[in-house]
């Protein structure tokens, strides 16, 4: 009797998501560029640990939260090196995905320029002249707004990641995205709520709608990481490949959601004391979120498609 062999046929969207990436030449130069950028800052970042007695015992734990804090920054700044490399068909495949690495990227370097500008601003200006940064001053307010649009830049990455997310395929059932969203804000509404006055004097001021244009556009960013998490948590249940990839990319954002949520308790709290072990967890759930969220890009988080069938979402009715 003839053996029957059978094989199983694989699509070529399957086939692209299993080939291995080669590395280095998949990096496209904006990638380079982004890789190179987060480099010199990490270098610049971590030159005060090369002074003498930096990594001595007594300060060794200040100095591990310092290099995590400073990998997290050049994480966020070398997204688009991680999805260059894990997904080097992203800008043509997946652009919204593209996008928010390169918007969410350009997030802390726009804070540096502002920063920068701010501190010559300083330089320049009468040191006995208060009013530099007041915002019913058009310098003053000026200055603010520009401050302000790194938070947009913030929203735009934010809202560009979770509809690159949507394309790969984590998309939730009705009514989970809006309650993440809701979670975010109420989270917000914890942080700021024990830290808020009223006071009628301000309601017509420049600085009042400033703090409200703050509050506005953090509750706006927040609500986005929840959604992200989300639809993170999804594709990692949902079984979308690269299986390591939403695995790595869920943990990161359980933990910057997570580092929001602390932030709210303690704020609720009115805030730890002291050398409290607390508040060294939260100072590192952040920049390892990040880390975390590099190191799944890097490893092709958008790239694959679901092992499942076709239209399948969790908790949908119809799931074989």
């Amino acid at each position: 009797m003839a053996a029957i062999e059978q094989r199983r046929v694989m699509s070529r969207a399957e086939a692209r998501t299993r080939r291995p990436v080669r590395f280095p030449a998949t990096i496209s130069p904006l990638g380079w560029v982004s890789a190179l950028v987060a480099v010199v800052r990490l270098a610049i970042t971590l030159q005060p640990l090369l002074s003498p007695g930096a990594l001595d015992a007594p300060r060794w734990s200040d100095d591990a939260r310092f290099l995590i804090g400073a990998l997290g920054e050049a994480a966020v700044i070398g997204l688009p090196a991680a999805v260059a490399l894990g997904f080097p068909s992203a800008r043509r495949r997946n652009r919204w995905l593209f996008r928010g690495a390169v918007l969410l990227a350009l997030n802390p370097l726009a804070g540096m320029a502002v920063r920068w500008l701010q501190l010559r601003v300083a330089e320049i200006a009468d040191p006995f002249v208060e009013s530099v940064f007041d915002p019913a001053t058009p310098l003053g307010l000026s200055l603010a707004l520009l401050s302000l649009s790194t938070a947009l830049i913030a929203i735009a990455g934010a809202w560009s990641l979770s509809d690159g997310l949507d394309e790969a395929g984590a998309s939730p059932r009705r009514g989970v995205l809006p309650a993440a969203a809701f979670a975010g804000v109420a989270v917000v509404a914890a942080m700021y709520l024990p830290y808020f006055t009223f006071d009628e004097t301000r309601l017509v001021s420049a600085d009042f709608a400033l703090d409200m244009a703050g509050i506005g556009t953090s509750a706006i960013v927040i609500a986005l990481w929840f959604v992200i998490a989300a639809r993170l948590a999804v594709g990692w249940a949902d079984g979308l490949g690269p299986r390591v990839a939403w695995v790595v990319g869920t943990a990161a954002g359980a933990l910057l959601v997570g580092s929001f949520v602390a932030s709210a308790v303690i704020g609720l709290a009115g805030g730890f004391e002291g050398d409290d072990g607390r508040i060294v967890v939260l100072s590192l759930m952040s920049p390892t979120a990040w880390i975390l969220l590099f190191a799944a890009l890097a490893l092709g988080l958008g790239r694959g498609w679901p092992q499942r069938p076709h239209g399948y979402r969790l908790g949908s009715t119809d799931a074989g």
